[in-house]
């Protein structure tokens, strides 16, 4: 394990993140928005107020811990993120660091009273929103609030046994938080950069394993068998079969017995529907932006994942119509929303290939026209590998066409896949290892994802006149330009404007859409529209 903590960075829903505590942003008058209800486990969270949940001492400190945390909620850290009205609304810095002070104080309290760390984490999770950009008033000084937010949760991680994920919601903030990290981060490694290259480019394809899932606590294929069979009335002589493959027939023709049965995959969707929270890293693969995933797990968090960015759901195959142009996720092995169809026991593998022919094929299309990255398997699935020496037997070993990034790699198999696979080993020890060490493994993942998120994640910011503050002199001088541009193309009448409308688009694309950045502090609790 790193011997600091580490700041993540991800899209998505705080409420929806699998994490240890969460902080939420108020007003002075403890006044918290509707778009946190989920996070508190409330339906109106000004009720919250009402059943006791303001800290007992807020008057003095303005951040606290809930006194009254929801019955299996995250435990809760409020804090004022609203402009001050004792700091003259102009002084921007007074106004944030008062702000980012409270944070602070907020983190090493959470450092200190986080419940013990879930789903064998090594640290505790704390999960940040982009705090004071909506209703607090500081939403046409984003750029400034994201460095002082950021650099406040890296100088709390360098000295508290914490990690930190900061969630944001607006994919501008999330740009600008990006190109901040990029800028104090190391230079990327080979394999790094070029994951993140084809990532911005468009041609990285996912193939998501259980380690994936291990993030948010879902057992893996083996502690799947062991749950299972802990659910038989008897000891049916599972554990003594060496093959995983031959536990889970045994394990069906105990459950199904007659074959005409679903008991095996009703079990399945019991133990995989209990975590409703997505991991870190199912955040982090989600925010690469692939429009082509397969994976061989059965639970729905990638899919939450996607619909968390606000854009365009992912279409589930199969099972759902795929339009043009429309990201999909192929599940091979099936889903929980069919527990019928759940591809588990060594019959249930033998017959694959015969019902599901096109989703091998779909499978390798992407190896011979994309890069495939393969996150969180240990690439031992007899169907992916016939499906990979059938592409080898078409393409031969010129160029890798996968990467794969597991947690450790068996003796001889970078030897066998020489040439056609990368490994990426992000572990410690041996499949083996107790549960603490898959902790640190996941993490170890969850880490190597972010730093290609970073770099992977596009621009959208730059342009945008309330980030100026993270730009230098020279981009902060080109950003104006742009956008006196942009306002005089807008000013061109209507038959003139569309042969200038390709490059409008790509300026509003990089924020030049944005409002002008010489518009101050707009007061407490100023009701600009975007609510993360």
């Amino acid at each position: 394990m790193n011997d600091t903590g580490h700041v993540f960075v991800v899209r998505g829903r705080l409420e929806n993140l699998d994490c240890d505590a969460v902080v939420i942003p108020t007003d002075r008058a403890f006044n918290v928005e509707t778009t946190w209800a989920p996070a508190l486990g409330v339906n109106e969270p000004r009720a919250g107020y009402a059943f006791g949940m303001r800290p007992h001492d807020w008057e003095t400190k303005r951040w606290g811990r809930s006194t009254v945390p929801g019955d299996g909620q995250v435990p809760v850290w409020f804090t004022d993120v609203a402009v001050d009205p004792e700091i003259p609304w102009d002084a921007t810095d007074l106004q944030v660091d008062a702000v980012v002070t409270r944070l602070a104080s907020v983190l090493e309290d959470a450092a200190r009273n986080a419940k013990h760390p879930q789903n064998d984490r090594p640290r505790p999770l704390i999960a940040v929103p982009t705090l004071g950009v909506s209703r607090g008033g500081f939403g046409r000084h984003r750029g400034a609030m994201i460095q002082a937010l950021l650099q406040t949760c890296e100088d709390a991680v360098a000295r508290l046994p914490i990690d930190v994920v900061v969630v944001a919601f607006n994919p501008a903030d999330h740009s600008a938080f990006q190109a901040l990290r990029r800028q104090r981060a190391e230079p990327p490694g080979d394999e790094v950069r070029r994951l993140a290259e084809l990532a911005r480019g468009g041609s990285l394809a996912l193939f998501v394993g259980a380690g994936v899932s291990a993030s948010a606590g879902l057992p893996s294929w083996t502690g799947l068998l062991e749950e299972l069979t802990a659910r038989l009335p008897e000891d049916v002589g599972v554990a003594e079969l060496a093959s995983p493959l031959d536990q889970a027939q045994l394990l069906r023709n105990v459950m199904d017995p007659t074959g005409d049965t679903h008991h095996l995959g009703e079990h399945v969707r019991e133990i995989v529907t209990q975590q409703q929270r997505y991991g870190l890293a199912h955040a982090l693969v989600a925010s690469l932006g692939c429009d082509h995933v397969v994976t061989t797990n059965y639970d729905e968090l990638y899919e939450k994942a996607v619909r968390d960015l606000g854009e365009d759901a992912v279409v589930v195959l199969p099972g759902e119509a795929n339009p043009p142009s429309k990201p999909w996720l192929l599940k091979m092995h099936g889903s929980v929303t069919d527990p019928s169809k759940i591809v588990l026991s060594r019959a249930d593998f033998v017959g694959f290939h015969a019902r599901s022919g096109p989703f091998g094929a779909v499978v390798q299309s992407l190896m011979l026209t994309e890069h495939l990255l393969v996150v969180g398997s240990s690439m031992t699935d007899d169907n992916v590998l016939r499906l990979a020496h059938e592409v080898l037997a078409v393409r031969g070993k010129n160029e890798a066409f996968a990467t794969v990034v597991t947690f450790d790699v068996p003796a001889g198999l970078e030897r066998l896949w020489e040439n056609s696979f990368t490994f990426v080993t992000v572990g410690e020890g041996s499949g083996d290892r107790p549960r603490e060490g898959r902790g640190r493994d996941a993490r170890r993942l969850a880490i190597f994802l972010d730093t290609v998120a970073m770099h992977a994640a596009p621009t959208r910011h730059v342009l945008d006149g309330r980030y100026l503050a993270v730009l230098d002199d020279r981009a902060r001088d080109a950003a104006l330009q742009a956008r006196a541009l942009r306002k005089s193309l807008r000013a061109l009448p209507v038959e003139m404007a569309s042969d200038f409308a390709a490059l409008s688009a790509a300026l509003d694309e990089l924020g030049a859409g944005g409002p002008d950045p010489d518009r101050g502090v707009s007061g407490s609790w100023d009701g600009l529209t975007d609510s993360r």
